[in-house]
């Protein structure tokens, strides 16, 4: 399942101009993951971006594919990363590069 960061009635999304090097689809949230708000100055002339710590599972085993076999291998490796979430109203203003509002959930 999936599920989109708020706060207030502002949607926040995860732009790969604050995780160089990262694919941010590869980004789980926990379900205890705790944000909190900072003033980020330098975008827009000021706006609250919510940082935090949250998984990184790397799913290049999925060589691009919706559906694969269902076989028992080794869990997916995941590694703690610090990301960034910015209003949804300000993505694309740092250059062209992905975007997502939605993230994967973590329930175990």
């Amino acid at each position: 399942s999936r599920l989109a960061i708020s706060r207030g009635p502002i949607i926040y999304c995860i732009e790969g101009a604050d995780h160089p090097g990262v694919n941010i689809f590869d980004i789980v949230l926990p379900a205890d993951t705790k944000l909190t708000p900072h003033f980020k100055s330098s975008l827009l002339g000021g706006v609250v971006a919510l940082k935090g710590t949250v998984l990184l599972q790397n799913l290049s085993n999925w060589q691009g594919k919706l559906y694969r076999p269902y076989r028992k291998e080794k869990k997916t490796k995941t590694k703690l990363l610090e990301i960034t979430a910015i209003p949804y109203y300000t993505w694309a203003n740092r250059g062209s590069g992905k975007m997502s509002v939605w993230a994967r959930r973590n329930d175990y």
